[in-house]
């Protein structure tokens, strides 16, 4: 069954009520020519994977979801978020469930996620991208999935931009976006548990969208809206620069290059954090899809030793975390 857009938004966080917000963010569009991303890293690891995966990946530098630490790239099913532990903030690609092309057959992924980080320090851009992802409600309908889209989300260290960044697509009907008959995409502003929060979605033209508020009240738009009259076309952009600096808050640097390490990154029984600082920071295992493993503890200054023999085979990330500070490890089980 296709979920509705509000209960996919409305799962994290606790009740905080309804309260006045601001946009952090100011949006445009424009065109640029769509290149897939080249010598990535696949998050999906080359398994087929349907609209309830989650897909983790660090971004590899400190970078800020509106006022929220965000070291890792989440995106599940339609949506990349950061996630206070109080409310949810993010952005909507689509209100559209995608899938693995591959799913039909089971026989290998046709659709793969993959991520990079490019530039120097302080002007690094992480970039994700789903590649020829089908739609699930052509495999709900048992019908060959023939139609599919690609599309980047990138995220701009030195001035905490978000893109979205549209491929070439193919889409053949209306269906697929399952809210209000055409397409969401925008802002979610911090949505708690109850639905109360703020949208901000796009409507109109896909080239050249206009952008318009809703207040939600316990998961009910308290204002009509409408969305995008299709999908966005190849080479669209569309940009969310921050009105405020990146630096938002200023957060005292815990981790750098030179004071943290994490290896190997393949091991069998044991993994190592070399740390030469001061504070004692926490540590946390996930899986790649997100899954918390129970596995936390502090690390002290020098080498600490992380039991990983009970882990599955798979691939893990490592969350560092030392007050505002953050950084993220991935390392693979055997």
């Amino acid at each position: 069954m296709k979920r509705k857009l509000l209960l996919a938004i409305a799962m994290f966080g606790i009740s905080i009520g309804s309260f006045a917000q601001v946009m952090p963010y100011t949006f445009s569009a424009y065109n640029q020519a769509y290149l897939p991303l080249d010598s990535a890293t696949r998050i999906d690891s080359g398994v087929i994977w349907d609209y309830n995966t989650t897909f983790t990946a660090p971004v590899g530098f400190h970078f800020l979801i509106d006022t929220i630490n965000c070291p890792a790239f989440i995106f599940n099913d339609n949506s990349f978020f950061a996630d206070s532990g109080n409310f949810l903030d993010g952005f909507i690609i689509s209100d559209a469930d995608f899938t693995d092309r591959g799913i039909d057959s089971l026989i290998k992924s046709k659709s793969p996620v993959r991520y990079k980080v490019t530039g120097p320090p302080k002007e690094r851009i992480f970039k994700a991208e789903y590649f020829n992802v089908g739609f699930d409600y052509q495999f709900q309908q048992g019908i060959p999935l023939t139609d599919s889209v690609n599309f980047q989300v990138w995220f701009y260290e030195d001035s905490g931009t978000v893109e979205i960044r549209f491929g070439p697509s193919l889409v053949s009907v209306s269906d697929y976006f399952q809210f209000i008959g055409n397409d969401v995409s925008g802002y979610v502003q911090h949505i708690d548990t109850n639905g109360n929060g703020y949208l901000y979605i796009l409507k109109g033209n896909p080239a050249h969208p206009t952008m318009q508020t809703v207040h939600m009240v316990n998961g009910i738009p308290t204002t009509s809206f409408s969305g995008l009259d299709a999908w966005p076309p190849n080479g669209t952009v569309y940009k969310y620069t921050r009105k405020n600096p990146i630096n938002l808050v200023q957060v005292p640097v815990v981790f750098t290059d030179e004071n943290v390490d994490v290896f190997p990154t393949v091991c069998t029984n044991q993994l190592t954090i070399r740390f030469d600082g001061n504070e004692t920071p926490e540590y946390n295992v996930v899986s790649i899809s997100g899954a918390n493993m129970n596995m936390k503890g502090q690390v002290s200054r020098g080498t600490n030793k992380i039991d990983v023999s009970n882990l599955a085979a798979g691939t893990y990330l490592l969350h560092l975390q030392g007050g505002a500070d953050s950084k993220v490890f991935r390392f693979v089980k055997m």
